[in-house]
Order: structure tokens, then sequence, then C-alpha cells
């Protein structure tokens, strides 16, 4: 039991990460877009 806890503990970690990290880049992406069009 406690290995499909720690399995699910981890999936949900990776799925803020994930989120996180992919909003933080669309924000990069798009700044970095914006500045180099100005």
């Amino acid at each position: 039991q406690q290995n499909t806890l720690l399995i699910e503990a981890i999936d949900q970690a990776e799925n803020i990460i994930n989120t996180i990290y992919y909003r933080y880049h669309n924000c990069a992406l798009v700044g970095g877009s914006e500045k180099t069009l100005s």
C-alpha cells in the first residue's frame, strides 16, 4: 500500500511541476517573441 501511495504522490507532483513549468515556459516564450518583434 505504501508503494501505491508513493506512486500516486509522485504522479501528482509531476503533474503539478509540468503545469507550472509549461505555464512559465509559455510565458517566457511569449515575452521573448514580443521583445524580438519590437
